[in-house]
This record gives C-alpha cells, structure tokens and sequence, in this order.
C-alpha cells in the first residue's frame, strides 16, 4: 500500500504545500512534462539519474518505488522519488545502483526536510549523493564528497584545451596510445550507442569476471538490478537514453561503457575493458572518443562520480559538493540504518580486494536483506 500524502507547512512564509505519494508506475504524461520542465530550470538536476524517466524505469524492476508529488497553490512545484524500505525507511531510488539522489524542486521553493520525509509516511531517508546545494537537506548531512565532471560546454577542443592550460599531458599520452594500438593491432572502431547485448555481457564479464574486482557487487546476480541495466540500454527519448559505448578492432571489443544521459548530461557509470589490452589503456581511449563525440550529440558535460581516482583528476574540469546523511527521527531503526549505509558506502569505495574487505561485504550485503535492500 502506498504511504499517504497530505499538509506540510514550508518553515518560511507559512504557505500551505500539499504532497501525493503515487507508486511511481503511475506516473502520467502531465507528470512527466512537468518533472522534466522543473529539472531544466537548474544545472544540478541536469544529470540522468533525476530523470522520470529513469525513477519510471527502476518501478518497472521493483515494486517499492515512489514518488511524493509537491504541490503549491495546486500548482505543481516538485517532485521526490524514493524507495520505501522496511521499517518504514526511504532509499534512493536504484539503491546502491544510483550515485545520484534528491528532491526536484523549483528555485526558490521552502520546504522543511524532515516534514516532506513524514508526510511520505516514512521514518526516515538514507542518501548517499545529494547535491550539497539543496540546502534543504544540510542540517542533516553527515559529510561531504566532490563529484567531478568532464566541461564540454564550449565543445571538444575547448575542452582538450583547457586540459593542456591546467598542466596535464594525461590527453596526450591517451592519443599517443591510441596510434600505437592502431600501428600494432589495428584501426579502432567506436560506437558511442549498439544495442547489441553480446557487448553488454563481455562489459560486465570483464567488469565482474574472472579479471574483474571481487569486492565489486555483480548486478547479473541481482535480478532487479540486471533487468534494470538491460532496460537502461534499450531506452532512448529526447530527455533520457541509455548509452552502451563500445570501443573495438577487427569486431573484437576491447573496452565499453554502460552509461544513461540526459539532454544535457551523459553519466559515466559501469566502465570496463578487455585485460588483453590493459598495456594501451583502452578504458581511457574509450572515455576520450567519448567525450569527443559527446557535443556532437547535444551534450554538455561528461559526469565522473565520485573517488580521488588519478584519471579523474587529470581529466576532470571541475568538482561539485555532493552529501552523504539521513532525514528522519532518532531511534534504533535510523541507527541501524546509518550504520549500514556508512559501512557501505565504505567498501564500495574502498579499492582493497583482501579477504578482510570481501568478507565485510559479504556481511554488509547479510544485513542489506534484513532490510529487504537485496
């Protein structure tokens, strides 16, 4: 059964803001014009992962998704999607799939955090990645990261640009690379968009394989989570698509990349690359032809996520705030939550492949489906 919506007065102004919590498979045209016409009014929700149409897609995989609706004055002026856990508890929508999450609101919109988690009928609401900007939420951050991001504003060369200004050869030494490949094995071939699924399975074979990282969480052994990434490739609309950028020689791929953009935005989100080729870094030939096709198609910037990752910081443009932290009521339930989210987020950005680390996750993910989080 759906949480019930109801009143919430803003802390400021005392004017009345009426909240519906719909399953977000429910979700009309008129919701999703008005959601898509809101996410374009600021560049903080210009990334994929605030589409409709991406909460739409993970309610097509599982059956706990919501969407509380925020009205003003009967107009509509945001909109909150989440996952309603047990206990009450609220997730980001795709959980540990997605590394972004917040409120969709319009500018200047007041709304009291805590009130909106309550009137969602929840107890509380764990999020990872929430632009530090929606002040909303900062009484209830616990701590800070930096997303970086790939400027394509101004296009490709501007960018490459900009790059070589800051000091960086990183360009440089990719491009070399990638003509020493083609002198030694052959002409590259880059697709940024195939549908083709055998290049999906050699992705996430290469990513969560025998070559792969064993602390990683294979999503082909997670059925919501695998059924949600074949939907993802085979999506694509105006606002939202599914991007599945492969980089081959001779049809063999040695490297791809499954990613979601926006009109605006392209997400880098599950990379990988044959380890036959790991000499000539093909994962970062792969990112520059990218990035280099990304203004083509309308794009304006290439989302790095989060991690002092050193191909981030030589090719990244900038940095922006993003929060980690918990809306809700004190009590057991949100000291359980929190630390299972902090223990977490620990080792999924943790680069350590020991026993140790592998055997913390194994008990992690124990406690995830006591929280029905599997």
């Amino acid at each position: 059964m759906a949480p019930q919506g109801g009143y919430m007065k803003t802390p400021l102004g005392g004017t009345d803001l009426n909240v519906e919590v719909i399953e977000a498979n429910r979700l009309s045209a008129k919701h999703f014009s008005m959601w898509s016409a809101i996410q374009q009014t600021a560049s903080i929700f210009a990334n994929p992962f605030f589409c409709p149409e991406y909460t739409h897609a993970v309610a097509g995989v599982r059956s706990d998704v919501y969407v509380a609706i925020i009205r003003r004055g009967g107009e509509i002026t945001g909109f909150f999607p989440f996952q309603r856990g047990r206990f009450a508890m609220g997730r980001p929508v795709g959980d540990w799939l997605s590394p972004l999450n917040g409120v969709i609101i319009s500018d200047g919109l007041n709304l009291d955090a805590h009130e909106l988690i309550r009137r969602c009928g929840l107890r509380g609401w764990d999020f990872d990645f929430l632009p530090a900007s929606l002040s909303q939420f900062e009484p209830h951050h616990r701590s800070t990261d930096l997303f970086s991001y790939m400027d394509l504003s101004d296009g490709y060369d501007a960018y490459v640009a900009g790059r070589s200004h800051s000091g960086t050869r990183q360009i440089t030494t990719i491009v070399a690379l990638m003509r020493k490949f083609e002198r030694e094995i052959g002409s590259l071939k880059f697709e940024f968009h195939t549908h083709d699924t055998r290049a999906l399975d050699a992705l996430l074979e290469w990513r969560f394989g025998k070559y792969g990282s064993s602390g990683a969480i294979d999503v082909r052994r997670n059925p919501w989570a695998w059924k949600l990434v074949q939907r993802l490739q085979m999506m694509h609309s105006a606002n939202f698509a599914g991007a599945l950028s492969v980089l081959s020689v001779n049809e063999e791929p040695i490297a791809a990349h499954m990613g979601i953009r926006s009109r605006t935005v392209l997400h880098y989100w599950l990379p990988a690359y044959n380890p036959k080729y790991a000499r000539y870094s093909p994962g970062l030939m792969l990112l520059l032809r990218m990035a280099q096709q990304a203004p083509v198609l309308g794009l304006r910037s290439i989302d790095l996520g989060g991690g002092l990752f050193l191909y981030k910081q030589r090719l990244m443009s900038g940095q922006y705030p993003v929060a980690e932290g918990t809306v809700g009521l004190p009590g057991p339930v949100r000291t359980a939550s929190r630390v299972r989210r902090r223990a977490y987020q620990w080792v999924r950005k943790s680069q350590l492949l020991s026993p140790p680390a592998r055997l913390i996750a194994r008990k992690i993910r124990q406690l995830r489906r006591a929280f029905k989080q599997g």
